[in-house]
């Protein structure tokens, strides 16, 4: 071999040291960069020079520069992340939703409880001014709690359209960057190498965007990496990207829907198309929970307002006038909208327009426990008798003419239902005891109307439940949801950091590894170098002997 032979085996010992040593210093400074993937120089051994003696070597040759990747765990990792960061907006949303239903004094069953125990206490006093400004008050304690929680899921529905639009907005410059590296990628590779640097940046910015949508990912024969969102519609192809669009809802104005924008025309994307990522769990919110909380709040108030209106219309206030609507709420939305509409106490209509009274000479025990009419049109304009005619419970009813109208039987327990009233007895009649309807002689210190209206707390009138117990059932679907969003939430956080994890293990960077490398790249370096000095020495020798 000649002594050029022996420099250029030195020279290329040399060469290929230093391109391992330059690049473990680029893995090691790049060690705790987010997306960074492991670099390694690739060697080929140069061809070997023919000679009589056999092939001589001649050297070594650095052919290109890889990075370790996996696009299987990358993309689990991705798909992983989606579902994490789903399941993780979901949960915070609905921790807020679950601090916007005051519990205890601050919740609205105990407002509710508070308003009709003051209907109790009026009725116990119905003469009483003070007992009907407490009514009042207790009535608007109830319509203040009710918007004011209302306007909590009004507020929460303004967060989530803020966030779903900036989230948006964002996955869209995201795509429009991938598009770029997409250009300069495939340019790159267009000269026979791969730019490591490069890809690990688009893996990066589609490892963020999953963290808003899931992507499906389809590597091109260019280098290009083409992005699908919603089963199947496009985010990015080549150098181009698409754009995720926000808007109000068509059937729901007040909430927010998501689309992608491909060739003019706006394509839909639904939660459950999404996949995952954190949109997806926004949209699950407002779809799901946070309607529903809407419905029972709005289901609630509406009931009671309904209720309590029509027992004010079949009472009396004290100047004798039918009661007129307490509440004010409105059809599209009865939670928002509840306000007390009467402030003089003497517009409770605490009083029946209609009383019963037992004549002085009945000789059963039979008193009257409660009275109420289901509807004012139902209300005799003259007196009635309600004649007891055995001692088993047999009774007719007469209208003022005399004319028998109804007939039927009491039994202890059981109401009388006749025309539209209920009345209720305490003790036992006995044959040819009468009790006799009238119109109220002195409504201001009648409490027939007070009474029902307090019963009304105790009627499965919400979806066959009380108004406590309504509202309590609503706490406890809102907790039950909190619950299980906390348990995904826990769940796929931790299956999506094992899955990073896994990738990291495969193409991260692991710091006792690399300068291990270091020591061995620096003594191949060192070794070659000794190569060229012992070149350069046979060299002299030979310069010495040609002189």
């Amino acid at each position: 071999m000649s002594t050029y032979g022996l420099l250029s085996l030195g020279t290329s010992g040399m060469a290929a040291a230093q391109a391992q040593l330059q690049t473990t210093g680029h893995n090691i400074a790049n060690a705790s960069v987010d997306g960074y993937s492991r670099q390694k120089a690739m060697l080929s051994t140069t061809a070997g020079q023919f000679s009589g003696s056999g092939y001589i070597g001649r050297g070594v040759s650095v052919q290109t520069v890889t990075r370790e990747v996996s696009s299987f765990l990358t993309d689990k990792a991705s798909q992983t992340q989606a579902s994490a960061a789903a399941d993780q907006s979901r949960q915070t949303m609905l921790e807020q939703l679950q601090g916007s239903f005051g519990t205890g004094e601050n919740g609205i069953g105990y407002a509710t409880s508070n308003l009709f125990n003051a209907w109790s206490d009026l009725a116990s006093n119905p003469g009483d001014s003070s007992a009907r400004q407490v009514v009042l008050a207790r009535a608007d304690d109830l319509a203040s709690m009710v918007r004011n929680t209302s306007t909590q899921l009004d507020s929460l529905q303004s967060s989530v359209n803020d966030q779903v639009t900036t989230n948006v907005s964002g996955v869209n410059a995201m795509a429009k960057q991938v598009a770029a590296l997409n250009q300069q990628i495939a340019g790159s590779q267009g000269l026979g190498q791969t730019p490591n640097d490069l890809l690990d940046q688009r893996d990066q910015l589609v490892s963020q965007i999953s963290q808003q949508v899931q992507v499906t990912r389809l590597e091109q024969k260019d280098g290009s990496l083409s992005l699908f969102v919603g089963g199947g519609q496009s985010l990015v192809l080549g150098a181009n990207a698409y754009e995720l669009t926000a808007h109000p809802d068509a059937t729901d104005p007040s909430h927010i829907a998501i689309g992608v924008k491909i060739a003019g025309s706006e394509r839909p994307l639904g939660a459950d198309a999404l996949g995952g990522g954190a949109l997806q769990g926004l949209l699950r919110f407002q779809n799901d929970d946070l309607s529903s909380a809407r419905s029972q709040l709005d289901t609630l108030a509406g009931s009671i307002a309904s209720q309590v209106n029509q027992q004010q219309s079949l009472g009396a206030r004290p100047d004798g006038q039918a009661g007129t609507a307490l509440f004010s709420v409105s059809a599209t939305q009865p939670a928002g909208s509840m306000r007390l509409l009467l402030s003089q106490p003497g517009d409770l209509a605490a009083a029946s327009p209609v009383s019963v009274s037992a004549a002085q000479a009945n000789t059963g025990t039979a008193k009257v426990a409660s009275f109420s009419f289901s509807s004012a049109d139902t209300m005799p304009s003259k007196p009635m008798t309600l004649a007891f005619t055995d001692n088993n419970g047999a009774y007719t009813i007469q209208d003022a003419s005399g004319t028998v109208a109804a007939s039927g039987t009491w039994s202890a327990g059981q109401p009388i239902q006749q025309f539209g009233f209920e009345l209720q007895l305490s003790g036992v009649p006995k044959k040819n005891d009468v009790l006799t309807l009238a119109k109220t002689v002195d409504p201001a210190s009648n409490n027939g109307n007070a009474l029902a209206m307090a019963g009304l707390a105790n009627q499965a009138n919400t979806s066959g439940a009380t108004y406590t117990d309504a509202y309590a059932a609503t706490l406890a679907n809102i907790g039950v949801r909190v619950q299980g969003a906390t348990s995904a939430a826990s769940v796929s956080s931790t299956v999506a950091a094992k899955a990073k994890e896994e990738l990291s293990s495969r193409t991260g960077v692991n710091l006792d590894e690399e300068a291990a490398r270091l020591i061995q790249y620096q003594q191949s370096y060192q070794a070659a170098a000794k190569v060229l000095q012992v070149a350069q020495k046979v060299f002299d020798t030979l310069l010495s002997l040609g002189s």
